[in-house]
């Protein structure tokens, strides 16, 4: 079944007859099944993307951005699904006001309860003419005009931070949409400071950073242990962008991949650390942290470690100590813990 904003465009389909349109952060891939004239699409979801190959005819890029290079033709207009932070939606909009000829068509389409209610406002700031086209399935659906001149920027701005954990200072980049994009979140700060500096862990060599973020915490990592080779994974494009960023910025190096979990060549690690999410989309999920988990243990090498936080209402425990004979709690409150798993 399609998801309510795909069933609006359904609804609309005379929009885009005999055009050549783009879809951008699209929240369902069967999106390109409901018309010929939707030809390329900008991913931000790994999964979405890797969904949305089936549609061999498409054009698909999972990227941050989207460049020039990136669309094969000129396009009549652009679909945007809101994103679940409002704050991307400028840098969406000035992603595609810049790749479009003028009086080109831009779509916002999303859910009342993902915050497209928003979208006018934030529309007219770079549109014309932004008018509220269609409403059903508790969506909306705005159409806005390129103007003929606009602020155009080619690459993403990303927002830095200062981040003093333990004597150490780093610098973190991250885009809008990003975890811990305004500050450094409180769960990601206290584990910082559980990672023990001691020279019991200076023989580590490798390191894996899942759901990195912004990349602090490989990045921390990186800079207590000189010798560590450290790998970033996360299924967001934005996330992984800036977590490139974040290293150039520190002048660390590191793998850095789309993956909704371990990649294939991620073995014999000796640290994991991870503040993995719990959400996908706009609901509650942890089956990926669940088998994360499970997959883990297989990924360490003997007396390898685990520094894992999450909420304290999150149910990881269990998952664990099924896996791990050795399971510490360092730190606990009335919101976050960290726990410690390590293979014997």
């Amino acid at each position: 079944m399609l998801s309510p904003s795909c069933q609006l465009l359904e609804r609309n389909l005379d929009l885009f007859e005999n055009q050549k349109w783009g879809v951008v952060n699209p929240d369902d891939s069967n999106v390109f099944s409901l018309s010929k004239d939707f030809q390329c699409g900008l991913h931000y979801d790994y999964r979405s993307y890797t969904s949305s190959q089936y549609f061999v005819d498409t054009q698909q890029t999972f990227s941050a951005h989207w460049q020039q290079s990136d669309v094969s033709e000129q396009l009549s207009g652009f679909i945007i699904f809101m994103p679940k932070v409002k704050q991307l939606l400028p840098m969406m909009l000035a992603n595609v006001v810049h790749i479009s000829e003028q009086n080109s068509k831009i779509i916002v389409v999303g859910e009342n309860a993902g915050g497209i209610k928003s979208a006018k406002s934030i529309m007219e700031n770079m549109l014309h003419n932004v008018v509220k086209a269609d409403t059903a399935r508790r969506c909306s659906l705005f159409i806005g005009i390129t103007p003929k001149s606009a602020v155009h920027i080619e690459q993403p701005v990303f927002k830095k931070q200062i981040v003093n954990i333990n004597g150490i200072s780093l610098t973190t980049s991250s885009l809008p949409g990003v975890f811990g994009h305004k500050q450094l979140d409180p769960a990601t700060k206290i584990l910082l400071e559980q990672i023990p500096s001691d020279f019991a862990h200076k023989s580590m060599r490798t390191g894996y950073d899942f759901a990195c973020g912004s990349g602090i915490l490989g990045a921390y990592l990186s800079t207590l242990y000189p010798c560590l080779s450290m790998t970033y994974s996360d299924v967001d494009a934005l996330a992984l962008a800036s977590t490139e960023r974040t290293l150039y910025d520190n002048e660390l190096k590191g793998d850095v991949a789309a993956s909704d979990g371990f990649l294939k060549s991620a073995n014999n690690l000796d640290i994991i650390v991870t503040n993995p999410p719990f959400h996908n989309k706009l609901k509650n999920d942890y089956a990926i942290t669940q088998t994360f988990i499970r997959d883990a243990h297989e990924r360490l090498n003997r007396n390898g470690v685990m520094y894992l936080v999450a909420n304290k209402f999150l149910p990881y425990q269990e998952s664990l100590k099924e896996k791990f004979s050795h399971v510490e709690v360092p730190y606990a409150d009335n919101k976050f813990i960290v726990y410690v798993a390590r293979k014997n």
